[in-house]
């Protein structure tokens, strides 16, 4: 009997125990092999499997589609335990979204049966309904609002989330429901440590670290410790990962420097594992997660990660967003110069408008591992690891690039 006349699940055994990046390059090696790894890819990451520990079928649907409706998304250990094909039994489902968008989530939990947990100190105040502590006590202004990743920090005033537990018996199930003031990716960025900068939206899941996460399972502290960041640590090494400092980032007995690339970052570029969301959803709501930026630096003698970023939301905006410096300085150029022509500027764009010019703004400076630039002539200039800058062609840079892709965990076409 030939191997090819078995079922599907026949390899599941094998590949089950290979990394996303051994499977990516046993998916290189031949017609047969792709299709394999294709098929396994299929099955093996299957949001709806996971979700369905909280919700129907029918529901899972639904929630696909309010996380599409209020730029909602998962994080935490469920993200992690997707992307690393494990489960963890004891952990809950931690949902993010902006703070003036939480209603509508709420209300959909409330409508399946889940019922809303009051904290202890809202009812000492006599808070007794979700309603009171649903309505906000003051509108928020939209007017082109700017908060720093400084101002942003953890336990913050300006951006400091407030959590809203729901609970389901029979079986037993938990759901945190994570609010910000601007974008919910913030709290993401003030994680403790590399290994959960996951995310999940309604199409697409991220790892903005995953050679380090999936492959070395070293985890980058990127906060300063406390009892909470202690005891989470503690529950991540129990797991399977080693935390490193970031005096050991650059040590290859640690992890290699470029398992944590640095620079400027957004979601779906070529530092991230970026992975469909099967089965895709005939949505009309188009996903602006990857129009927001950061910049992650590695400061000399630093204890930690220097992650900077500002936060732009407008009166037209659906949704918050994070930009570095050079892209708030390119949207803010180009909006206000269209500002002269009568169209729109920058304190009136909406989210296509600010995806439209972030994403000219990335293909006149598409920076990847160590920074890249388009010159004229279609030359680029490459930056390696040793900081020595040539030019050259774009047939050698690609070929570069997709060597790298191996090495960062590919998988994304597949």
């Amino acid at each position: 009997m030939s191997i090819l006349t078995l079922p599907a699940t026949t390899d599941d055994l094998v590949c089950d125990r290979l990394s996303a990046a051994d499977l990516y390059r046993y998916a290189r090696t031949c017609r047969t092999a792709h299709s394999v790894v294709h098929s396994y890819i299929k099955r093996a990451f299957q949001l709806h499997n996971l979700l369905e520990r909280y919700f129907t079928p029918l529901e899972v649907v639904q929630f696909r589609e309010l996380q599409a409706q209020v730029g909602m998304f998962i994080s935490g250990s469920t993200a992690l335990q997707f992307l690393d094909r494990a489960i963890y039994p004891e952990t809950g489902l931690d949902l993010y979204v902006e703070r003036r968008l939480r209603r509508a989530v709420a209300t959909w939990l409330i409508s399946i049966g889940y019922k809303y947990v009051i904290p202890a100190e809202f009812m000492q105040n006599n808070v007794s309904s979700m309603g009171e502590i649903f309505t906000d006590s003051q509108q928020q202004d939209r007017a082109h609002v700017y908060l720093t990743s400084e101002e942003a920090d953890y336990g913050k005033v300006p951006d400091c989330p407030f959590v809203f537990d729901f609970e389901k018996e029979n079986p037993d199930r938990k759901i945190q429901l994570i609010t910000t003031l601007g974008s919910p990716l913030t709290r993401v960025l003030k994680f403790h440590s590399s290994c959960v900068m996951n995310i999940i939206t309604h199409d697409k899941a991220y790892s903005l670290y995953p050679r380090a996460t999936f492959e070395d399972y070293r985890s980058l502290m990127f906060s300063n410790s406390t009892d909470r960041e202690e005891h989470a640590l503690k529950k991540y090494a129990g797991r399977g990962w080693t935390t490193i400092m970031l005096s050991h980032a650059t040590t290859q007995s640690a992890a290699p420097r470029y398992h944590f690339t640095t620079g400027e970052r957004y979601l779906g570029d070529r530092g991230c594992w970026t992975l469909p969301i099967l089965p895709a959803l005939k949505l009309p709501s188009t996903s602006y997660m990857e129009s927001n930026s950061w910049n992650v630096r590695f400061p000399k003698y630093a204890r930690r990660p220097d992650v900077d970023f500002s936060s732009i939301g407008t009166k037209n905006m659906k949704f918050n967003y994070l930009m570095t410096v050079n892209h708030d300085a390119y949207v803010r150029r180009y909006a206000d110069a269209l500002s002269g022509l009568g169209l729109y500027s920058s304190s009136m764009l909406d989210d296509a408008q600010f995806e439209m010019l972030t994403k000219r703004y990335r293909g006149k400076s598409n920076p990847i591992l160590y920074g890249e630039k388009t010159i004229g002539g279609g030359t680029v200039i490459c930056e390696d690891a040793s900081g020595i800058q040539k030019e050259e062609p774009p047939s050698k840079i690609y070929e570069a690039t997709y060597e790298r892709q191996v090495r960062l965990i590919g998988a994304r076409s597949m």
